[in-house]
C-alpha cells in the first residue's frame, strides 16, 4: 500500500480534499482569546496520487495537535499528541488535566481503535516509533506520571524530573 498518512494541527476552517473541518473556538471565560478560533488536532490519509481518501479531526476547545505518526505492518496507524480538554475525533475521550499526552490507534480506514492518556505535572514526549505491534515512546516528565489505559499504569518520580520510554502492545 503506497500510501502517506500527515498529522498535525489547524486552525479556523480548512480543507482537505472533500473534509471541511472548522476548529472549535476558544471558551468566552478565557482572556486573551476569547471566542476566537484554537487549534484542533488532525489526521489525513493520502493515496499514492496525494488525493485524500480521509480526514480526521480531533476537537476540544483548547490547543491539540498530533505530533508523530507510525504504522505497522497491517497498516494500523499510531499517533502521538498533545490535548488540553475533552477531545472529539469519532468517539469522545474525556480529560481533565491541561496539555496530557494522547497515544491513539487507528485502522487503516481511520476507525479509532483504542485511545490512551498520558498525565504528569509536566509532560512532552519526543519521539515515537513503532516496531512489531509494540509502541516506543521517549520524553520527559516531572511528578507522578499516570499512563491510562484499560488497567492505570502508574509511575511515580520523587526526584524531581525523570525521562521515561514506555512501550505498549495492547
Amino acid at each position: 500500500q503506497d500510501k502517506l498518512t500527515i498529522v498535525g494541527q489547524f486552525k479556523g476552517t480548512s480543507q482537505f480534499g472533500s473534509y471541511t473541518f472548522t476548529s472549535v473556538n476558544y471558551p468566552s471565560n478565557m482572556q486573551n482569546n476569547a471566542g476566537q478560533p484554537s487549534y484542533d488536532a488532525l489526521v489525513i490519509k493520502l493515496d499514492s496520487a496525494g488525493g485524500v481518501l480521509w480526514a480526521k479531526q480531533g476537537a476540544a476547545l483548547y490547543d491539540d495537535r498530533l505530533m508523530k505518526v507510525e504504522t505497522d505492518n497491517n497498516y494500523n496507524i499510531y499517533v502521538v499528541g498533545q490535548f488540553s480538554d475533552t477531545i472529539t475525533f469519532h468517539n469522545t475521550f474525556n480529560n481533565n488535566a491541561f496539555n496530557a499526552i494522547m497515544l491513539m490507534k487507528l485502522d487503516s480506514l481511520g476507525n479509532e481503535l483504542w485511545f490512551h492518556r498520558l498525565l504528569a505535572t509536566q509532560l512532552m514526549v519526543y519521539d515515537m516509533k513503532e516496531k512489531n505491534g509494540r509502541i516506543f515512546l521517549t520524553g520527559d516528565y516531572k511528578g507522578t506520571l499516570l499512563y491510562k489505559t484499560q488497567s492505570n499504569h502508574i509511575i511515580t518520580n520523587n526526584n524531581g524530573d525523570s525521562s521515561i520510554s514506555i512501550s505498549d502492545k495492547e
